[in-house]
């Protein structure tokens, strides 16, 4: 998770969603979810770019360890 990621979900605890009616919450939810989409294609283009650029060379052997590293992911998940 980026730090931004957890700055959001931790600015958002205790928010007034129990103030919110069944349809705003439902909308609200349906606009994160739209923000993450366009942020996944963002993030997405950027990856292409990078490996268009190769801009992980020298330091690794492909995208997929460079995701690794960055990320402390699974070889899966990158």
């Amino acid at each position: 998770m980026t730090v931004l990621a957890q700055r959001a979900i931790e600015g958002d605890r205790g928010a007034d969603s129990w103030r919110l009616s069944d349809a705003e919450l439902c909308d609200r939810y349906v606009s994160r979810e739209r923000e993450v989409t366009r942020v996944q294609a963002l993030a997405s283009s950027d990856l292409a770019e990078i490996e268009r650029r190769r801009a992980y060379e020298p330091e690794f052997m492909g995208v997929v360890t460079f995701l690794k590293d960055r990320l402390g992911t699974s070889g899966s998940e990158a």
